[in-house]
């Protein structure tokens, strides 16, 4: 027991009395304010360095484009700068745009985190060098049937985005944790976008208000005076002979095909021993034998005339034995070699395929036939 304090007659109240009884209480308060202020002081540093990955990534390549084409339409997400995986993602450098509907999109709607991490990565990840990728991961070449609307869209530039090919072409994702499905190789950004459950990706995107869609180009009567110009057929069976209704100089440009033409002939000449060695082959001809290497002259040198008619067609070149050059004629193809990337290959373009290695080619565009002209040379 606390000994008792004798009060003094008129000190009761006096200040000494009241220290003598009331213990102090503001010493505990000052320390529990000085640990407070002491955790501050060790959280700052953390908020700096958070601050300062979010204003790196704010100033990235990448980010700068989306906020131009976009209007500074949403802020950036803050899980944009927590992994490593996602800062090294926002540090690399853009390697291509996004197409107008895609702009339309962010700039009307706030992006979830996982769609926005989406079109990022197809802005900066690598181009597998085809339309459709073949990688493991995703396999988007198989998907013919599923991705065919898709492609369709992209080619009318339709103001639509659909799920199972949400890009154009397919883009890899950048290699890390978030681009190694489970059944190993690389996956692309179409791929990511058409197995995600997001609720902002539907199966079609559409604009909210979407104008009526009208004929850019309307038709218009033709003239009287108008030439009639015949249909565009570049591989008929027998060539063309209708005649423009125009002026003597317009008559005068328009090709006519030779009588051996019109019949789908071959020019020979007699060669040693009396053998027959050709030298021109009329298109009538080539296109009669579609697939099949014709011989030209006698060094065993084959010509043949290839025709990849829709989406998907694929084919097999005679490369065994015997060196092929290949040129399109028409249209663009993916051309798959051994050993090599896939790459694709447009219209006057050229490629070479050495004897012994394996070859395919495919028409990768959506109602738009591909026409190849093989060449084979004997080793």
């Amino acid at each position: 027991m606390a000994p008792a304090i004798k009060k003094e007659p008129g000190i009761e109240e006096s200040p000494r009395a009241l220290a003598q009884v009331t213990p102090m209480a503001s010493k505990p308060h000052k320390r529990e304010r000085s640990a407070s202020a002491l955790g501050s002081e060790q959280a700052s540093p953390r908020k700096r360095k958070k601050d300062e990955r979010l204003e790196k990534a704010k100033a990235s390549d990448v980010w700068q484009y989306l906020m131009k084409v976009t209007g500074n339409a949403f802020d950036l997400p803050r899980d944009f700068t927590k992994t490593a995986y996602m800062r090294g993602v926002m540090a690399r450098p853009r390697l291509r745009d996004l197409q107008k509907v895609w702009i339309t999109r962010l700039a009307s709607e706030k992006p979830s985190s996982k769609l926005l991490k989406t079109v990022v990565f197809y802005l900066v990840g690598d181009d597998p060098g085809e339309y459709l990728c073949n990688s493991k991961g995703a396999n988007c070449a198989e998907k013919y049937d599923a991705v065919t609307p898709a492609m369709v869209s992209w080619e009318e530039q339709k103001q639509e985005i659909h799920k199972a090919m949400a890009f154009p072409t397919c883009i890899y994702i950048p290699e890390g944790e978030e681009s190694s499905p489970s059944s190993g190789g690389r996956k692309c950004c179409n791929a990511s976008y058409r197995e995600s459950n997001d609720p902002s990706m539907p199966e079609i995107w559409l604009p909210r208000s979407s104008p009526p869609r009208q004929d850019p180009t309307p038709t218009r009567a033709p003239s009287s005076n108008a030439a009639t110009v015949p249909p565009t057929n570049s591989y008929p069976e027998t060539p063309r002979q209708q005649v423009f209704q125009g002026t003597p100089a317009q008559q005068n440009t328009v090709p006519i095909a030779a009588p051996w033409e019109q019949r789908n002939e071959v020019l020979y000449f007699h060669g040693p021993s009396n053998v027959q060695i050709s030298y021109a082959h009329s298109a009538g001809y080539l296109h009669q034998r579609q697939g099949e290497p014709v011989p030209i002259g006698s060094s065993g040198t084959t010509f043949q005339m290839l025709e990849l008619p829709s989406l998907g067609t694929t084919v097999a070149l005679p490369s065994e034995s015997q060196n092929l050059v290949g040129i399109v004629m028409e249209g663009r193809v993916e051309v798959i070699l051994q050993d090599c990337p896939v790459f694709g290959i447009s219209r006057g373009s050229q490629f070479n395929v050495v004897a012994g290695k394996e070859c395919r080619v495919r028409n990768p565009l959506v109602g738009v036939r591909t026409i190849l002209y093989i060449h084979g040379m004997p080793i």
